[in-house]
């Protein structure tokens, strides 16, 4: 996972306006945000997405 996929996802996070692990709801605020990137890489990288949320690294 490169580094502007970590930085959207924390940029998701600190609006605190979803579980992270709602990924519809994630995905929408990303896009609010202007976080493409992060839209494309829960669509193909869920699991990668769930293990950084539960863990915190790659």
């Amino acid at each position: 996972m490169d580094k502007t996929i970590k930085e959207q996802i924390l940029k998701v996070r600190d609006t605190a306006l979803c579980n992270m692990f709602d990924l519809g709801m994630v995905k929408a605020i990303a896009a609010e945000l202007d976080c493409p990137e992060l839209v494309t890489f829960i669509d193909i990288n869920t699991d990668d997405y769930v293990h950084f949320i539960l863990h915190g690294d790659e």
